[in-house]
């Protein structure tokens, strides 16, 4: 007579543990990268709607510069003929970056620096002199937000 083998239970044989461990992983995983995209989603949503207040200065001796900066909705301004002392505030929102280029006439051999600042924060600053002396500055959109956070 032979003894009866023991038998598993259904729940425990490899041919049931595996699929389901197959299984659970793959859950796991799903719930893992259905958290990152939200996550990722979240922060675009936010970044898009963040608003960043910018000051624009010109200082130095030059007294006819002139000058092209963003302004809102990422539209570039120019203005022409003015002085050391120029300042202009533009509200940038989402994604936008900031730049601001001052320019001497070529009659002009003073010296004109640019400046950006974000919420009173100096966020760049470029000094060049001379006829024809450009100074540019400009702030990624990771600069506004950074300097906008204190």
């Amino acid at each position: 007579m032979s003894t009866p083998r023991p038998t598993t239970p259904w729940f425990r044989r490899s041919a049931v543990i595996i699929p389901l461990g197959i299984v659970a992983l793959a859950l796991i995983l799903f719930g893992a990268c259905s958290l990152y995209v939200k996550n990722a989603s979240d922060q675009v949503k936010e970044q898009a709607s963040d608003t960043y207040d910018v000051t624009y200065r010109v200082d130095g001796t030059s007294q006819d510069v002139s000058i092209t900066y963003t302004g809102p909705n990422s539209a570039l301004v120019d203005e022409s003929n003015v002085s050391a002392g120029w300042e202009a505030s533009a509200t940038l929102s989402g994604y936008a970056a900031a730049h601001l280029t001052a320019a001497n006439s070529e009659a002009e051999s003073g010296e004109v620096t640019c400046q950006i600042l974000v919420e009173g924060t100096l966020v760049s600053e470029s000094t060049a002199a001379g006829p024809g002396g450009t100074s540019q500055c400009s702030a990624t959109n990771q600069q506004l937000r950074d300097a906008s956070k204190g």
